[in-house]
């Protein structure tokens, strides 16, 4: 029997979204300030955020398109799949970049994007945000939340997915994380990008040349907005998104665990006293 896959829960749109903008980076080079962007030019961005914050059945789409990728574990995704995913979305930033070949293969009508900064600095930033956050999901309370909650369980096992590719470890092994690693595997992955590209679909920005809207509006053909390009997030601004999403899943889960056990507790209250 086909193992059952949990992109098969998506509806098939005969008419999804066009994929005009799909962002290449990696995560900590001003994506988030680019998400915000796209969406006010009105383009419906999906963001790493975005699928944290879809919940669980997004998650696991993530997690089981990066085993198909790492692991060779069920069909890689293309179109169809993607498709599926983000059929409402017509830009993709930071997730883009874990399935990047893919999607250049799946929408070559797109335009695409790649910021990045000196290696230095990126390391950097991802040492002040995505570590922290590695290390909570294996740590109280998230760890143990995952026991009984599906979002932290499946936001805790994909969030090891995209720590095996930032740190350039596909494999997941054990203990071989280094900064030295992961830089490799960044400048890799741009030099990649430009080169699948062609240069003509591709707008590079170094973040220490300015990224704003008089880099990215001429390239995509609008007009510069009036309001101020949206700031990017810095370390400690990162560091409470995440879990004041998971605080938000926590109370459904916990609100619902009230429901069902206040009755088995009242019951065992009656029993102890002698009920009968």
């Amino acid at each position: 029997m086909p193992r059952s896959r949990a992109i098969d829960a998506f509806p098939v749109l005969e008419h999804p979204r066009e994929k005009k903008v799909i962002v290449l980076s990696y995560g900590r080079n001003g994506t988030l300030g680019l998400h915000n962007a796209l969406q006010i030019l009105g383009y419906n961005s999906y963001h790493v955020m975005s699928c944290v914050q879809a919940g669980a059945s997004h998650l696991r789409v993530a997690r089981e398109g990066m085993m198909a990728r790492f692991d060779g574990v069920g069909k890689r995704y293309g179109r169809e799949e993607f498709d599926r995913w983000f059929a409402d979305n017509g830009a993709l930033v930071d997730i883009s970049a874990y399935f990047a070949d893919d999607l250049v293969a799946a929408y070559p009508q797109a335009k695409f994007i790649l910021t990045h900064r000196e290696p230095s600095a990126w390391i950097r930033s991802v040492r002040n945000t995505l570590v922290p956050l590695e290390e909570a999901t294996a740590s109280f309370p998230i760890w143990h939340m995952s026991f009984v909650d599906t979002f932290t369980r499946e936001f805790a096992r994909t969030t090891r997915y995209w720590r095996r590719f930032m740190w350039s470890n596909p494999a997941g092994e054990e203990g071989v994380n280094s900064d030295e690693k992961a830089i490799e595997g960044y400048l890799r992955h741009n030099d990649r990008m430009k080169k699948i590209v062609p240069p003509e679909k591709l707008l590079v920005v170094k973040l220490e040349d300015g990224l704003g809207w008089e880099q990215i509006c001429p390239f995509l053909g609008h007009e510069i907005p009036d309001e101020p390009y949206p700031r990017a997030n810095n370390p400690k601004e990162f560091l409470e998104i995440v879990p004041r999403i998971i605080r938000s899943h926590w109370r459904k889960t916990l609100a619902t665990y009230a429901t069902v056990l206040a009755p088995v507790v009242a019951a065992g209250v009656w029993y102890a006293k002698g009920g009968r």
